[in-house]
This record gives C-alpha cells, sequence and structure tokens, in this order.
C-alpha cells in the first residue's frame, strides 16, 4: 500500500480533509499529516478523531530557504496582488486582502485602479516562468525523499501572502524528487479569492464545474489535470438523523419549543468584521420582531457565531430580544468533534429558515433541506457583491440562497418560507446537485477523493526531474495525459 503525505497550512484543514484521511487510511494506506503552522491559543487536533495508528501527524514542515528565499516570496506576493487588478476578476476588496503582503517596492501598484484581463493573464504567465527559473530548495528536496511519499496532497497552495509562497515551494520540491503532487481545493472560494496557482500541481481536486472553469481560465492549469469530485467535507450532512429531539435541542439552548426557528449563521471575521455584524444581527432581529405576518414577528431566533468570530460574541447581549438565543459561546474544537458537529446540524435541522451574509454554513443549510436568506447591505456590499464566490449562491446564478435588498423585503421572504416547508425546495435540491454533488446525489465525494489520490500515486517515478521541468511539458505533460485517460473508473 502507498504511503501519503498531507501537508496542509495548519491542523484546522482536517476539518476539510480529515474524512479523505480516515477513508484512505480504511483501505490500508499509511497516511502522514504535517503543517506549516500551528494556530496559537486555538484548540486545533492534530490527527482526525477516530483515525487508525496507520495516520501519524509528523510536526511541521520545514521552510523554504536559500538565497532566493525572498525573491520567491516577493515573486509570489506580488502577482497575487496583480491578479485582481484584472477588471474581469477583481475588486477593491480582493486587493484590499492582499495589499498587506505587497513587497514595499512594488508599492506604486496600491495607486493603479485596474487592468485589462489580458494583461493580467501575460503578467501571470511571465510570473509562473519566472518561477520556473527559481532554484528549487535542495534542503525541502531531501526532506521529501527522506519521507519518500508515493503521492503529496498540498492545501490549500493559493493562500495569500508567505504561506501560499511556502507551499508552492513544495510543489516544486516533490516534482524535483519525481513524487506526484494533488492540490486539494478545500472550499468554494479558495480559486476565486486567494492566490494564483503559480506551479500546476499533477492534479487539482475540487468540487464542481464552477470551480474548474476558475482552475483553467483564473490559474491557467491545463483541463485535463483538473478532476471535480464534489465537495468532500459536507458528505456528513446528507441523510444524517437527529440525535435529539426538537424539544430537547431547544430546550438545551434555551429557546421556547411551541414555534417555528429562524437560525442565523455568522460569517467568518474576513466576510464580516465583529462589530458590524453583531450591529446587522441586532437590526435584522429587531426587523422580524416589527414584522406584519405574526409567525415571522413570533418566531425565535437562534444565533450561531462563527467559529473565527466567537471571542467577540463570548459577551454579547440581546436579552433585550425577546426569545433570541447566541450559541454556543465557546469555540468548537477543528475538526469539530462528534458532539460539535451533532449541535451544528440540530441547529441547522430545527430551523424553518437559515440567514446569513456569506458564508459556507448557507450551502450546508441547503444540504439539510433549509430555506437560505440573506439581506444585501452597504457595510456589507464588498463582502457579498464585491466577492466572486457569493454570487455562485444566489437564486439568479442558480444558487441557494434568496437576497433581498432591504429588511422589510427579507421579512416578506421569512414569511413565505415559513408559510410553506418546501419553499424553494426544487431549487436548493438542483443547487446541491450541481455544486455539491456533481457526480451523483447519493454517492459520497469522499469516495471519489480517495479514489483519485489512490490513482495518482500510480505516477509516481524514481528519475529526477530537472531544474527547469515545472510546467506542463514533457514528462508532466505524460502524467496528466495518462491521468486523465484513465481516470473514468474512479469510483
Amino acid at each position: 500500500m502507498a504511503r501519503i503525505l498531507f501537508a496542509m497550512a495548519y491542523p484546522g484543514y482536517l476539518r476539510l480533509y480529515g474524512t479523505t484521511v480516515i477513508g484512505l487510511a480504511s483501505r490500508g494506506h499509511e497516511v502522514l499529516l504535517a503543517y506549516d503552522k500551528t494556530k496559537t491559543g486555538h484548540d486545533e487536533q492534530p490527527v482526525p478523531e477516530g483515525a487508525p495508528a496507520s495516520v501519524r501527524a509528523i510536526g511541521l514542515l520545514p521552510q523554504h530557504g536559500g538565497r532566493w528565499r525572498d525573491a520567491a516570496i516577493d515573486l509570489g506576493c506580488t502577482i497575487d496582488y496583480i491578479r485582481f487588478l484584472s477588471r474581469r476578476d477583481g475588486t477593491p476588496y480582493l486587493r484590499m486582502r492582499m495589499e498587506k503582503y505587497l513587497p514595499a517596492r512594488f508599492s506604486g501598484l496600491r495607486r493603479i485602479g485596474s487592468w485589462p484581463p489580458w494583461l493580467v493573464r501575460t503578467l501571470a504567465a511571465a510570473s509562473r516562468a519566472a518561477e520556473r527559473m527559481i532554484p528549487v530548495d535542495a534542503a525541502l528536496v531531501e526532506y521529501l525523499r527522506g519521507l519518500d511519499p508515493d503521492v503529496i496532497v498540498v492545501t490549500p497552495l493559493v493562500a495569500r501572502g508567505p504561506s501560499g509562497v511556502q507551499q508552492t515551494q513544495v510543489v516544486k520540491a516533490a516534482r524535483r524528487a519525481g513524487i506526484p503532487v494533488a492540490l486539494a481545493v478545500g472550499s468554494w472560494d479558495h480559486l476565486s479569492s486567494k492566490g494564483l496557482i503559480r506551479v500546476a500541481p499533477d492534479l487539482v481536486i475540487l468540487w464542481n464545474e464552477t470551480q474548474k472553469d476558475e482552475a483553467t481560465r483564473m490559474h491557467g492549469v491545463p483541463a485535463d489535470r483538473v478532476l471535480v469530485t464534489g465537495a468532500q467535507a459536507f458528505d456528513s450532512w446528507f441523510g444524517r438523523a437527529p440525535s435529539l429531539s426538537r424539544d430537547a435541542f431547544l430546550s438545551r439552548v434555551q429557546l421556547p419549543t411551541g414555534r417555528p426557528m429562524v437560525l442565523y449563521v455568522g460569517s467568518s471575521r474576513g466576510i464580516a468584521k465583529p462589530s458590524l455584524e453583531v450591529a446587522f444581527v441586532r437590526r435584522w432581529v429587531t426587523a422580524i420582531r416589527a414584522a406584519a405576518d405574526p409567525a415571522v414577528r413570533s418566531a425565535s431566533v437562534l444565533v450561531r457565531p462563527h467559529y473565527s468570530n466567537m471571542e467577540a460574541w463570548s459577551e454579547v447581549d440581546f436579552s433585550d430580544l425577546p426569545d433570541v438565543a447566541i450559541w454556543p459561546r465557546q469555540r468548537p474544537s477543528l475538526p469539530m468533534t462528534q458532539t460539535d458537529a451533532a449541535d451544528y446540524f440540530h441547529s441547522m435541522h430545527y430551523s424553518a429558515a437559515v440567514v446569513g451574509i456569506n458564508t459556507s454554513a448557507m450551502i450546508e443549510s441547503s444540504i439539510v433541506g433549509r430555506a437560505v436568506f440573506t439581506v444585501q447591505v452597504p457595510e456589507f456590499a464588498s463582502t457579498q457583491e464585491g466577492t466572486t464566490h457569493f454570487h455562485y449562491l444566489l437564486f439568479d446564478r442558480d444558487g441557494c440562497v434568496e437576497s433581498a435588498p432591504s429588511f422589510d423585503a427579507h421579512v416578506k421572504q421569512l414569511g413565505r418560507a415559513l408559510a410553506d416547508p418546501q419553499y424553494a425546495r426544487d431549487a436548493r435540491s438542483r443547487f446541491v446537485a450541481r455544486f455539491v454533488r456533481p457526480n451523483g446525489i447519493d454517492t459520497p465525494a469522499v469516495d471519489y477523493v480517495v479514489s483519485a489520490i489512490e490513482r495518482l500515486t500510480r505516477l509516481r517515478s524514481p528519475r529526477e526531474r530537472t531544474a527547469h521541468d515545472t510546467g506542463a511539458s514533457g514528462r508532466d505533460a505524460s502524467h496528466a495525459s495518462s491521468y486523465a485517460g484513465d481516470r473514468s473508473g474512479l469510483h
């Protein structure tokens, strides 16, 4: 059986790939887990809950070094900023998130409004050529050779700043050592809102055709290196049954049992600053309590903060607003324990409708079968309208979320959902089938991911690649072709 190395940014990525790791181990493979960093003060588990002994955490990956380290960081951080100067793919918000990583020598780019897409694509191609000219870190190559994996799975690779540069160097070192590399795209926003893929892996594993278009169009990855598997991180929500009754759950979160509950799912700190989100939720609840529709007006409200914003919500007091609970108040461990996951599921399952700003919880709630809504307000314009991935969720893009331009319009939408439990069911079902499980609604996506990684081990070659062979040519191209031609029986 194979030895598989997962090179992840930090242990929290196991919330996305823990089931993949366990799935590989269950087929007899040895799985090594290595991280770029750990997040101090966060309760992160370095190995998935319930993993067998064949899954081992081996600590932190060595940082790339050598005389070219600074050049690699400057190049990577600069082109990641430039990508969002594109009039097609860039927005002020996406540029702003990259600004803190922009090298001082290129600070003049901040004064540029935007560039035509062809120019940005040309500069991206030039940056990839320059990346090929930067020598591979020999120490990193030797480290990977010492581990001797049959395949390396890297995620997220496109992280902003030096973290993305670090993982790019890992890909280059692996390719020099002749070890096949897969990029596992963890979330629906990673390819559109983070850095560029500067060295194409042997395989890019992603959710759906929308992301495949992003990989080829935005990142220049050859289409025959891209595999659509579905969203394995969401498998656990399909067909799941509650372990608590509705009354027991609502009593636990201290909400009344005899009326419908509306769930608010919080967004990450990068999408919703805590002070703005708290103020928004207060306005939202106030609008609900003032609704003309008695079903909406009397609905209880459960606010579930995003784990990255949990501390900011821990002291928030909405006691002046009746029948509102903020729960949980403490950050869950990552990946979530079975108990934490059950709590999250019950929150969605027992809600009559779900509301959020811009978060993957909207997708998860759709899987569970709940109507999902958002309100587009000025304070979140940059992180809603100003992001590509938000639009994928909207009804007018065949998504799962109904948007409102005001609280008044939103309250009317909620009224329709509370009156009809099947509200927009067909639209949600189509979205889930297309976006989350495009290979079949009844087949777990993790099966496709595990099979893809297994098949990639067949590309392992003992021959060393040349220093400049990091593009889609030569033996790399034959690898991609052989994989593309042999992937029809993945499941």
